[in-house]
């Protein structure tokens, strides 16, 4: 498993980006910063959550970093 440190206010960045539908350019700026492969960024940006909330379901209180979800079990990476 690949573990990124991302800081604050590339966190927040992320966050904006997904939020907006620019999931491609989320993609190339994790490319681009860590240097990973096309694959290796997809995968990351697929488990990209909304601070706190779950990527699949939804769920509203995680409260960690690298989280598997307590609903649904999926991945949570921030």
């Amino acid at each position: 498993m690949i573990k990124l440190n991302f800081t604050e206010e590339q966190k927040l960045h992320f966050y904006i980006l997904m939020q907006n539908r620019l999931k491609l350019f989320a993609k190339n700026k994790i490319i681009d910063e860590h240097m990973l492969s096309e694959n290796e960024a997809d995968a990351i940006i697929d488990h990209l959550n909304k601070y706190g909330r779950c990527i699949e379901c939804k769920f509203d209180d995680l409260n960690h970093e690298y989280v598997e979800c307590p609903n649904c079990q999926a991945f949570n990476l921030i």
